[in-house]
């Protein structure tokens, strides 16, 4: 049972470790509750010549019960160091009030816990309230610093803390229960009866043992209630914020991205690139932008999709937001992917990670029509401010040619939203001491090449590991080929000698080409498609080939529906789905 308990004391503080970054984990392990103390003395120091003094006797009680927990809790070294951002809130007067009363509330459910150490370290069923005690303090600290460890914390504060507030009152409220339960009037007596002896008969222990374990499966149920109470009502307020903001879903995006991969580890080589993790790890400004480019079909958008993945699975060791947005995609009317759509997607995602966003983006949407939320100024106003919020962020643009309109002056609105991330967001950000990285993914159209060709780019089709991501998928294709047409080793070497040849870095090219050989229906036509005056030397040859496999080779009755389903296509208003091609042909035959 002892083993257990530390175990419980380790995983309450990996867990409150692994939420912190570096610079905060080097500030708890060096901080003591005399330098809390001092640092209280100096703020009074500080503020008493303005008549703005504190009482800060307040968190007298928190100190000391802090400091009997950290008695009690002996494999922890230091737990006073995690009071060590009191002090933060101190330019702020408002901010300090709200945060030492908080302190004050925590401070008179620890209070006395020290008396039971006798208990704590005797028996063992009666330590599960420390070991909540400490879990309840260590999610009070990791929620204080939601609010006062963002960059732009002052500004934010007001909207904050209300989501704060929302999160204390239920580890206020376990606190509070846990202390009623070691207040207990039956329990105290045994209670009572332990401590003054050791000779303790085996049925009061048992007795103790099992009123303890009553009540604190009681509790935990009443805190399973709270906290799905608690859960259910951020949720709501989340889900009501998304439907205002209608964001595109870029989640399918992602999905639809990444089913391009012909396999797992298909560009896996960008990880080792060091122009990459220098991106990916680097906090100057040299390395803050990264500029993926490369000719159409090159493979941008599936790079992309693997980057994003493995971005999102580093999240335990990759402290900060990480939002995404595929430009080339088109909406639900088949229009094109707009800046304002970026944006939807972008405060969405923040928000969906960050629920010290819920009460400032309440307030700006709440009151805002249908047509402000679709207002360029207002959207990126909100993106701006969510984004110097946070520590740390990762901000990926896959396709941003794509969304290009002619404005005045020939200016386009990839090359106004680079100034903006480039000349605004980022300067602002280091101000502030927010670690924001951006990477931009697209073709070299012109427009976007002079604002970024000063920051690190990685060329597609120049990349000689990209190119031999290329020659894997086309060995591998070319092999079922082989398999299935009964071809010899020779042959098979000539299609990939072709394929490579031909491709020049683009990965549409080899794709397009191989999928149409795999796909003839005979050794004969085959051949055809590998004559020296059919084999495609370019990408839209090779969508010619396609075209007449499709149309032109196949039985009248194939060819016929091939042309019917190509003419919906063409006719539609918006894009088809598969599934309602397939639904149409059914009912219309």
């Amino acid at each position: 049972m002892e083993l257990e308990t530390c175990i419980g004391f380790d995983r309450s503080l990996a867990r409150f470790r692994s939420r912190l970054s570096d610079e905060q984990k080097q500030n708890f392990t060096s901080t003591s509750r005399k330098e809390v103390e001092n640092s209280m003395t100096e703020i009074q120091d500080r503020i008493g010549p303005e008549k703005k003094l504190r009482t800060f006797s307040r968190i007298r009680k928190f100190l000391e019960g802090m400091e009997q927990i950290e008695e009690l809790v002996k494999i922890f070294l230091n737990v006073s160091e995690v009071v060590a951002f009191v002090w933060i809130a101190s330019t702020r007067i408002d901010s300090l009030d709200l945060l030492l009363g908080a302190y004050q509330d925590i401070g008179e459910a620890l209070h006395g816990v020290g008396k039971y150490e006798r208990l704590f370290k005797n028996y063992p069923d009666a330590r599960d309230i420390l070991d909540k005690y400490f879990y309840d303090v260590l999610e009070f600290h990791y929620s204080v610093l939601q609010v006062f460890s963002g960059p732009g914390w002052k500004k934010f504060f007001s909207y904050a803390w209300p989501t704060f507030k929302t999160r204390f009152r239920p580890i206020l409220d376990s606190l509070k229960r846990h202390r009623d339960l070691l207040s207990d009037e039956k329990l105290s007596v045994i209670i009572e009866e332990v401590q003054e002896s050791r000779k303790t008969t085996e049925g009061r222990l048992e007795s103790l043992s099992s009123e303890i374990k009553e009540k604190l499966s009681e509790l935990r149920e009443h805190l399973r209630e709270k906290d799905l109470e608690q859960q259910g009502s951020l949720k709501k307020l989340k889900d009501q914020l998304v439907t205002k903001l209608n964001p595109p879903d870029w989640e399918a995006d992602q999905h639809d991205a990444s089913k391009q991969r012909y396999a797992p580890s298909s560009g896996d080589w960008i990880f080792g690139d060091v122009r990459y993790k220098e991106w990916l790890q680097g906090t100057t400004q040299e390395h803050n932008v990264l500029y993926i480019n490369g000719i159409p079909g090159s493979g941008k958008t599936t790079l992309t999709s693997r980057i994003i993945d493995q971005i999102r699975s580093e999240s335990h060791t990759l402290t900060g937001a990480v939002a995404f947005f595929y430009f080339k995609n088109k909406t639900s009317d088949g229009s094109r992917r707009t800046i304002t759509d970026m944006y939807r997607a972008l405060l969405t995602q923040l928000l969906g990670q960050d629920d010290a966003l819920i009460e400032y983006l309440h307030q700006k949407c709440a009151p805002a029509n249908e047509l402000d939320l679709h207002r360029e100024e207002y959207l990126r106003e909100m993106t701006k401010t969510c984004l110097l919020s946070q520590r740390q962020a990762w901000i990926i643009l896959d396709g941003l040619d794509e969304c290009d309109e002619v404005l005045e002056n020939n200016r386009t609105e990839s090359r106004q939203l680079v100034k903006w991330l480039i000349e605004n967001i980022l300067p602002d950000a280091s101000t502030q001491g927010c670690h924001i990285r951006i990477l931009i993914s697209g073709q070299r159209d012109g427009h976007i090449d002079s604002l970024l060709h000063r920051h690190p780019g990685i060329n597609l089709d120049g990349t000689p590991s990209h190119i031999r991501d290329i020659e894997n998928y086309t060995n591998g294709r070319a092999s079922l080929i082989r398999q299935r047409f009964s071809l010899d080793p020779s042959e098979e070497a000539s299609i990939v000698d072709r394929v490579k040849a031909s491709s020049k870095g683009m990965f549409l090219y080899a794709k397009v080409v191989l999928d149409n050989l795999l796909a003839q229906d005979s050794p004969a036509e085959l051949e055809d498609e590998l004559n020296q005056n059919n084999f495609p030397q370019r990408l839209d040859a090779a969508y010619e080939r396609v075209a007449i496999r499709i149309l032109d080779r196949p039985s009248a009755s194939r060819s016929n529906s091939a042309r019917k389903i190509l003419s919906w296509v063409i006719c539609a208003q918006r894009p088809f789905r598969w599934r309602e091609i397939r639904i149409y042909v059914v009912i219309h035959g």
